[in-house]
């Protein structure tokens, strides 16, 4: 029987906090219990027949977590884990080496980072002895297939002679023999020399992974600070220099339009700047700075759109039109027509259209007053709410709230009509938006066709001009904003393990199209190599190597 192993387990980790109750007592009780069961069973008069093993856990209150380690211990399948990490570690090694791939598409050929070439030779070493590995993984496994037999074929050899015990007093044949016996304590005594020696060997090779890992992340942040440092910082300095360049050109009437393929550096300008540049960049580097393509980086696309809208407005002005002053004059004349047109009797005018009986029509006079105070989109759900109650069609109720909501609206931009256009003439020249559509409508009922068209075309030369003086503001303000943005993120780039949205639209402002390329392609290796944990590694390694020791303890006994 003392083949025959009893596992008997306590945990001694606590989890109870209960003031003045002595938290610890029921796992101190556990604990106490084993030890004395230990010190009572070495005794010579009460030595067990069979062998015993004291087990104390953790992890008790974390889902027997202590208990679960042990039971996956003895029935882990440790060649299995082996190739796993083996398989785990030739990915990393292929991360290593993807370092030294070139450029897809690139004119020059660079590598993505120029590591040295012993790195790769360490690679390679690593790699082929990583593929060495697999014959000895085969042997392990076939070792332990042969344990798992040999152990079955023991259990099933106890099992039998206990049933036969009393009952058969023949001998019998023995189905697990003593050769067989001697087999599985050489076996086990070989997987558990060749499979510390395997993990020793793995210990190693994860060792010298980190250092590859050290060095090749190393090299990736100086690859990285080197393209932001020759090439982006200064591309973001000369954007600022193109930007006063572009606005002095606008200022001084040299540009007409923010054309597209209109550039403010020539070749042989971009090549005098000093920028680190390949000569099949030069050309690149030089179409970048096209009128359009300079804004597009320091701009929204509405906002580009817009900055557009206002060039192309204040190209068609009238030279030597003073538009301050007609729009001045024709503001003025909108309000004081206003103002002598009885505004009090056209408010009295809406209000007693309003109070009509819901199913009446509306006359054509009435129709045209109504339609100077609501919107296109109000006087035609007007039209259509009269017709539906005059016909009887729909929920009367709903159609009578709807059509008392209409002429409140009418009611109240009657009754703002004269403000609006007061408060218009006074900020006249000032105005740094474009006319709402209901100072269009006042603006429309108190001006002739002709002086509308006219205030129209006047505000819209001066609103461009407000609103392209803004946005060149902010493309000067944003261009010089993204000096200081790189240098941060030069500064940064050591403690950055991905770029966020805005990094990556900064250096994609920043740097040519390949170059950008390389530098996002670096930053996801370095992402990938980030995740290679020694510590993931070790855990796994300890765990196997408990795994080794437990199930050559168990396996020498019938559980």
């Amino acid at each position: 029987m003392k083949d025959e192993l009893v596992v008997i387990e306590a945990y001694y980790d606590s989890m109870s906090v209960v003031p003045y109750l002595a938290p610890g007592a029921d796992t101190t009780s556990g604990i106490a219990a084993l030890l004395e069961l230990a010190r009572v069973l070495s005794k010579p008069d009460y030595r067990p027949g069979r062998s015993v093993m004291f087990l104390a856990t953790d992890g008790h209150f974390q889902g027997l977590a202590g208990m679960r380690a042990f039971m996956e211990g003895i029935s882990r399948d440790v060649p299995g884990d082996m190739a796993q990490m083996r398989r785990d570690i030739y990915e990393d090694l292929r991360q290593f080496q993807e370092l030294g791939r070139k450029i897809a598409l690139s004119l020059d050929r660079r590598l993505l980072v120029d590591l040295p070439p012993s790195f790769f030779q360490k690679v390679n070493e690593l790699t082929d002895s990583m593929g060495s590995l697999a014959a000895a993984l085969s042997d392990l496994s076939s070792t332990q297939s042969e344990i798992n037999w040999l152990v079955r074929a023991k259990r099933n050899e106890i099992e039998r002679r206990k049933e036969k015990r009393g009952t058969a007093r023949k001998r019998e044949k023995q189905e697990f023999t003593p050769e067989e016996q001697a087999r599985l304590e050489t076996s086990l005594a070989k997987f558990r020399k060749d499979g510390i020696q395997t993990l020793h060997f793995l210990e190693d090779v994860v060792e010298k992974l980190d250092q590859l890992k050290t060095q090749a992340i190393s090299e990736c942040r100086k690859t990285e600070r080197q393209i932001i440092e020759e090439i982006a910082i200064p591309m973001a300095q000369l954007d600022v220099k193109a930007v006063e360049k572009l606005i002095e050109g606008v200022r001084s009437g040299k540009i007409k339009h923010y054309d597209r393929y209109s550039y403010l550096y020539s070749e042989d300008e971009i090549r005098k700047l000093g920028l680190k540049l390949e000569d099949w960049e030069v050309t690149k580097m030089m179409r970048q700075y096209s009128y359009e393509k300079l804004l597009d980086r320091h701009l929204s696309p509405n906002e580009l759109i817009r900055l557009k809208k206002a060039r192309d407005t204040l190209a068609g002005a009238e030279k030597g039109k003073n538009y301050e002053d007609e729009e001045r004059m024709l503001l003025q004349k909108a309000y004081k027509t206003a103002k002598a047109s009885k505004p009090e009797s056209i408010i009295q005018k809406v209000s007693r259209i309003a109070s009509l009986p819901p199913k009446k029509r509306f006359s054509g006079d009435e129709l045209r007053t109504l339609k100077v105070y609501l919107s296109n989109e109000d006087f035609t759900s007007l039209l259509s709410t009269k017709k539906s109650l005059i016909k009887g069609e729909g929920s009367e109720e709903r159609l009578i709230g709807e059509l008392g909501r209409l002429m409140k609206i009418a009611e109240r931009n009657a009754e703002l009509e004269l403000p609006r256009l007061k408060l218009l003439a006074e900020s006249a020249t000032k105005i740094n938006r474009e006319f709402t559509d209901d100072e269009k409508r006042a603006l429309r009922h108190y001006l002739s066709q002709k002086d509308y068209d006219d205030l129209i075309a006047a505000h819209a030369q001066l609103f461009s001009r407000y609103e392209e003086n803004r946005l060149l503001d902010l493309v000067r303000s944003r261009a010089k904003n993204d000096i200081i943005e790189l240098q941060n993120l030069y500064n940064q780039i050591d403690s950055i393990t991905s770029f966020t949205n805005d990094q990556k639209a900064l250096l994609r402002d920043n740097l040519l199209t390949l170059r950008n390329s390389r530098i996002r392609n670096i930053q996801k290796k370095v992402e990938v190599l980030s995740r290679m944990n020694r510590q993931e590694y070790e855990r796994k390694i300890a765990a196997m190597l408990q795994a080794i020791e437990l199930q050559y303890t168990m396996n020498r006994y019938y559980t």
